[in-house]
């Protein structure tokens, strides 16, 4: 067993990409002052964090690592395809600023505002209707704002779909998540969350991260 005599022995983390921030770190920490040999396993799809920080500070090895691309190769996840549309705005979305001094996220309000634009909303939800009517959606958004302008439009076009934020109540998350036609969400769905349904990502703001893209892109992957 993995609790002794002198309190935990080992630990598995989920979403070990996570075990490198201070909060975890402090976690850790605790617990290795109850137990100086606590055995730590950590699990990811995606092992990068946005601000570089390495997992290497918490797990000394790397035990195995397998590539996305095996992974659909053995018939675990649905390979993606991608549709990527010129709104006209790329100029203007490559000058978004970046938050901290250059190495953070886009500055998600920055975002939000050029695409929360109404004749930009309705080019994407013509591409959106033209290639994916009929198809349970997920949409990523970069501010709650900007979420809810966009169910607006969808409502408007006779499409029905819930917002999840993270001000949703758990309650209210649940209802919305089973019933919903389509998801909307500003930043809350983007890990742990599992719905074999979905067959379209649509992605409406700009991502610096690879592994928050790569887990963004992975809601839609998954076998129905």
């Amino acid at each position: 067993g993995w609790l002794g005599a002198h309190g935990f022995r080992g630990m598995v983390v989920d979403e070990a990409h996570h075990a490198a921030s201070p909060s975890w770190r402090a976690f850790i920490a605790m617990l290795r002052l109850i137990n100086p040999a606590l055995r730590i396993s950590g699990w990811t799809a995606t092992p990068e964090r946005g601000d570089g920080k390495p997992l290497g500070v918490v797990f000394a090895t790397i035990a195995d690592q397998i590539d996305i691309a095996e992974i659909m190769a053995d018939g675990w996840l649905v390979p993606p395809r991608a549709l990527v549309a010129d709104i006209g705005i790329g100029q203007r979305l490559e000058s978004v600023r970046r938050t901290n001094r250059g190495q953070g996220d886009y500055d998600e309000h920055e975002v939000a505002t050029l695409l929360s634009d109404a004749a930009i909303l309705n080019r994407v939800l013509d591409l959106w209707e033209s290639q994916a009517k009929g198809k349970k959606t997920i949409f990523f958004c970069a501010t709650t704002a900007q979420a809810r302008t966009l169910v607006h439009r969808l409502e408007e076009r006779g499409h029905g779909a819930g917002i999840v934020t993270d001000k949703t109540s758990k309650a209210r998350r649940k209802k919305v998540l089973a019933t919903a036609p389509h998801l909307v969400n500003a930043m809350t769905l983007t890990e742990g969350f599992n719905d074999p349904a979905i067959e379209c990502v649509v992605i409406l703001r700009r991502c610096a991260c690879r592994g928050l893209w790569m887990q963004i892109i992975g809601r839609g992957m998954r076998l129905f």
